[in-house]
């Protein structure tokens, strides 16, 4: 996919490599010391983690509602409580014992505000990475710091490009085949199918 991101990088070099299946799902993220794999079932996450011990997610109608680690190593497993809000972030993890392990009121865009624990689930459910700053979107990735998505949203831009093609034949695609040109219409706004 043209939006994902291969590795990020700052002044002291590569903080962090990412590998991506054929529908552009994250399958691989080493950040630091750590490579995590992921397992989904459509843009969910089933699973993640090294190789032991590995973590299960557990949803009921879409949400998810639990997570377990622990379980393939023979031991006992662990599990933690998600307790979401209606925009499906994360409020609060809690243990088996009801002990509270994570809280945050976030901020609109989802800073953190008055955050206290760790999760990786956090605003609307999405993966949020320390090593980045970014909740990760699956096709997008969203800056809470800045309020915006940093990249394309490729459904929405495929979306745009068929409806120009068929309210204006040729001439329309024509300029999707050669985005660097100039609109060849003036009704478009100028940066339409442009970069």
């Amino acid at each position: 996919m043209p939006d994902d991101l291969p590795n990020v990088a700052n002044n002291s070099g590569v903080q962090g490599y990412y590998a991506y299946d054929g529908l552009g799902r994250r399958v691989e993220a080493e950040e630091g010391t750590s490579t995590v794999f992921y397992g989904y079932l459509e843009t969910e996450t089933l699973a993640e983690g090294s190789t032991n011990p590995y973590t299960d997610y557990i949803y009921s109608n879409s949400l998810r509602i639990a997570r377990v680690t622990g379980a393939n190593v023979g031991g006992s497993p662990s599990i933690f409580y998600f307790h979401t809000d209606a925009l499906g972030s994360t409020r609060l993890v809690t243990d088996t014992n009801k002990n509270v392990l994570f809280t945050n009121n976030y901020q609109p865009y989802g800073q953190d505000n008055q955050s206290t624990g760790s999760e990786t689930y956090k605003f609307t459910g999405k993966p949020y990475s320390v090593t980045t700053g970014l909740y990760y979107y699956f096709q997008r990735r969203c800056d809470p710091s800045i309020r915006r998505f940093i990249s394309v949203d490729l459904a929405a831009l495929l979306y745009l490009i068929r409806k120009l093609v068929r309210r204006g034949g040729k001439k329309i695609a024509r300029m999707v085949t050669n985005p660097v040109g100039p609109p060849m219409d003036d009704r478009l706004p100028p940066n339409a199918c442009h970069p």
